[in-house]
């Protein structure tokens, strides 16, 4: 989120840096949802080296594979505000939908016949405590 500010300001070249970035990624992430998850598709990992591989660390974070879709929102925040058709084509929606394939095979229905990540957690509450996992997901804690 701190890469956001330059979408306001219409500094849209600064800002494909991170985009530019994450995209050169998307190979070793493709890897990442596949070993880690067992899923098609990209999962960004919360804590990752230079060269885009896990490296690990608390798992409430370093694991989740809800951080994809924050990347990917950038990638749809930065066609929103530029309204680049190109870059939709080629980037935005390509990148948004290995993120939406990876998360898709990991969410499960609920009772309710809501989609739901079987296990959350959320890094916020119980100090990293065995409490801090929470079923069904961390938002009806």
């Amino acid at each position: 989120m701190s890469y956001w500010a330059y979408l306001a300001s219409g500094r849209f070249d600064q800002g494909a840096a991170f985009i530019d970035f994450m995209w050169g990624f998307l190979p070793e992430h493709r890897k990442f949802a596949k070993r880690f998850y067992d899923a098609p598709g990209a999962a960004v990992p919360g804590v990752m080296a230079l060269d885009g591989k896990p490296m690990g660390g608390w798992g409430q974070y370093s694991l989740s594979p809800t951080m994809g879709a924050w990347v990917a929102q950038a990638f749809y925040l930065h066609w929103r505000y530029t309204m680049d058709r190109e870059f939709l084509t080629e980037r935005a929606y390509p990148y948004c939908s290995e993120i939406a394939q990876c998360l898709q095979a990991l969410l499960k229905p609920g009772a309710d016949g809501k989609l739901k990540l079987p296990l959350s957690t959320s890094p916020e509450i119980h100090n990293n405590s065995l409490k801090a996992w929470l079923t069904p997901n961390s938002n009806n804690g």
